[in-house]
């Protein structure tokens, strides 16, 4: 299993990065911002991509909490617009 690498999309190794990645030895996700809110937010959106796909809509992720330290963390919180939910 390789590691989850993420990096932004400016960085000034990206070449160096995506050179690592053709040799499977990171596997790496360009993004345009790496801090916890954006990390957040993007693995709500690949939690509830799966949810959905997974569950035909009947679950969702409402809140996700990023955390890289003890001093670093963000949380992103929201119900997807595709969920209804039912009593």
């Amino acid at each position: 299993m390789t590691t989850l690498f993420l990096v932004n999309s400016d960085d000034p190794l990206l070449a160096e990065w995506q050179r690592l990645h053709a040799l499977q030895a990171i596997d790496l996700r360009v993004m345009e911002n790496v801090g916890m809110e954006a990390t957040a937010a993007l693995i709500w959106t690949w939690a509830n991509e799966l949810l959905k796909e997974r569950d035909s809509g009947r679950t969702c992720c409402f809140a996700v909490e990023a955390r890289e330290n003890s001093s670093n963390a963000a949380t992103y919180a929201e119900v997807p617009p595709w969920f209804s939910a039912q009593s």
